[in-house]
């Protein structure tokens, strides 16, 4: 069971009053490194994207945004500071 190898710190089994069952809880890094591991082609398609675009533009620039809000950004001066984007410091 994939669940086993989790950290366990991502993971919690609890009785949720369901008769003689205490399902797995997972949180969300465990749910990614479910993810992760996984060879089914829906997961195969979000690690490619993780990999590919998000992580390298996590390390380019800081973060990561969508075509979309990055167009609002630059058409808007004032969405980066509505988001959250903290302007680098010099």
């Amino acid at each position: 069971m994939a669940i086993r190898k989790l950290h366990d710190d991502d993971k919690v089994q609890k009785s949720l009053g369901l008769r003689g069952q205490a399902p797995w809880l997972v949180n969300e890094s465990g749910i990614y490194a479910l993810v992760m591991r996984s060879n089914k082609s829906d997961a195969r398609d979000f690690q490619r994207w993780v990999t590919k675009e998000v992580l390298p533009s996590i390390r380019r620039n800081g973060g990561y945004m969508t075509p979309e809000v990055a167009q609002q950004a630059i058409d808007d001066p004032n969405a980066k500071s509505r988001a959250g984007i903290a302007e680098p410091e010099c």
